[in-house]
């Protein structure tokens, strides 16, 4: 019967708003139905090479602008209110224990991150933070920062062939 009832919502999940998706799972973790869960799961990796952790903390629906395709969050990490995510953006976890960063990351409240970006780590994002286009982050960054990745280096000028 749960699975006729949840079965719409599982197949048409991509019209559905974010945190009913998320509020989903998390449902179906408490309630200990794994088989439903990790079917949800599969099909949303499928369909959009896309993860989301069942146990991310979110405070409320992150803004996707092209929606969630190859999206990563880990299961530990702390998302605030109002994040823009882009496309193809990770945020995961540092699974190494004698890693000093390792953990989860959490991410602070107005935050921007640019398309390709990688957040990997214990590290904070500060609140009203802009992460540009293929960042990658470990380390901490403070509140009202920018961040963009290195500058584009030629390293060999070729002649005209």
């Amino acid at each position: 019967m749960l699975l006729f009832l949840i079965r719409p919502f599982v197949l048409n999940y991509i019209k559905i708003r974010f945190k009913s998706i998320y509020n989903l799972y998390r449902y179906l973790h408490g309630h200990n139905d794994r088989k439903l869960l990790l079917s949800s799961f599969e099909y949303q990796l499928r369909k959009n090479n896309s993860w989301i952790g069942i146990r991310a903390e979110i405070k409320s629906e992150p803004i996707f602008p092209h929606g969630i395709s190859g999206i990563f969050i880990s299961h530990q990490a702390k998302i605030g209110k109002n994040v823009t995510i882009y496309q193809q953006v990770t945020i995961g976890s540092n699974s190494d224990k004698s890693s000093p960063y390792y953990g989860s990351p959490t991410i602070g409240d107005n935050v921007n991150i640019g398309a390709g970006a990688i957040i990997i780590g214990r590290c904070t994002i500060g609140d009203n933070c802009k992460l540009g286009a293929g960042v990658v982050c470990v380390r901490d960054v403070p509140k009202n920062c920018t961040v963009v990745s290195a500058t584009n280096r030629i390293i060999k000028l070729t002649e005209n062939v």
